[in-house]
């Protein structure tokens, strides 16, 4: 059979006469205190003893001070229980000494155990809707006229930097200047109570119909210009190389810008482009001697017999067979312009 635990050494009430009994953990002992003293007739409170704050004792002074004051009670109950109910309160005062007084009581003070606060509520954000034309929209002016609505109605609204007038009713409208691409306009609408809305509008200016046969037309007549421009210089860097030089030796020329005026001899053509031989010296009378061989990439008008002007390049030589079945050499052009 186990030994019940024994209670705490300590002073506790004298199971056999007045007073109290030191119990040293095992045993009563011969050491007695003599009973208290009947309680004085309580003396009323001078205004400094109201008016001085009262220490709250803490929670393991009380239970202790409980625990002698219930003793007398517990003597009276057989050995076996008057064991476990001492082994009871030795663990709830260790419990009760580890609980800081801050643990007792966690509520703040003024608000009842249990009761919520209330969240406030959010704070509303100011809006802002673009009627026409809208976000994103595709502009084929330079121009555009924005229209929408701001709540609430007495917001103040600045688009692109700018203050905006808006009606009563929320209303609004502002003109923009937009330039070809997409245009970034910043928007920031503010209202008392409200939160400001910073947005953007976005808008993309695109070409018109009428706007595009006008570009198309003025890059035609920027490329026509511009090759008038090489034509004429071409033909102020050309010179008339006299023909027995250039015979003589076409190699030495080759890459030379060349001048021509001659009569046609010979001339084959097949699509845009073909090949003649030109008389490029006049010996008076219409007889026209000296020939050359020129390459066109063009269809040209001019036929046999006919007279032109060219402006080229030269090649180098080129051979042919003549109508008498020999061969011989002329220099080669290539034609750049012609003038018929």
């Amino acid at each position: 059979m186990t030994t019940p635990p024994q209670p705490p050494a300590g002073w506790y009430p004298n199971p056999q006469g007045p007073g109290q009994r030191y119990w040293d953990g095992t045993q009563w002992t011969e050491h007695l205190h003599p009973p208290a003293q009947p309680a004085q007739q309580a003396q009323p409170e001078t205004a400094a003893q109201t008016a001085a704050p009262q220490t709250a004792k803490p929670a393991t002074t009380r239970f202790a001070q409980n625990l002698r004051n219930g003793w007398d009670s517990l003597w009276g109950l057989p050995m076996l229980a008057k064991a476990g109910i001492a082994a009871g309160l030795v663990l709830f005062i260790i419990v009760a000494a580890t609980t800081s007084p801050e643990e007792e009581d966690k509520s703040t003070p003024g608000t009842q155990a249990g009761s919520t606060t209330k969240p406030k509520p959010a704070t509303p954000t100011a809006v802002i809707d673009f009627a026409s034309p809208t976000y994103g929209a595709e502009v084929q002016r330079d121009n555009v006229t924005v229209r929408g609505t701001v709540r609430p109605p007495n917001a103040r609204l600045r688009i692109d930097g700018k203050l905006v007038p808006v009606k009563p009713t929320g209303a609004w409208k502002h003109r923009l200047r937009l330039h070809r691409g997409t245009n970034t306009f910043p928007v920031v609408v503010a209202a008392p109570g409200f939160t400001t809305k910073n947005t953007e509008l976005v808008l993309d200016r695109v070409l018109s119909a009428s706007e595009r046969r006008e570009i198309a037309a003025a890059r035609r007549e920027k490329r026509r210009q511009a090759a008038e421009a090489r034509r004429e210089k071409f033909k102020a860097d050309s010179i008339e190389i006299p023909y027995n030089q250039l015979n003589k030796n076409p190699e030495r020329y080759a890459g030379k810008k060349v001048v021509y005026t001659g009569k046609i001899l010979q001339i084959q053509e097949e699509g845009d482009q073909g090949f003649m031989l030109l008389s490029v010296t006049n010996e008076g009378y219409d007889i026209w001697t000296d020939n050359v061989w020129v390459n066109y990439f063009r269809a040209i008008d001019s036929a046999e017999e006919d007279i032109l002007k060219i402006y080229g390049v030269v090649k180098g030589s080129r051979s042919y067979e003549t109508q008498i079945g020999g061969e011989t050499y002329v220099p080669e052009i290539d034609a750049r312009y012609i003038e018929e």
